[in-house]
């Protein structure tokens, strides 16, 4: 039970920061992308 709650964790952590880098990659690239 440990091991699959510790396993979970780690996956949720990792998918929040993966999800936060797709994040500001996509606000990067708008930036870029809008005429100034």
């Amino acid at each position: 039970v440990f091991s699959n709650s510790g396993s979970a964790l780690v996956a949720l952590f990792i998918a929040s920061k993966s999800q936060t880098v797709v994040v500001e990659l996509w606000a990067t690239v708008v930036v870029f992308h809008l005429p100034l």
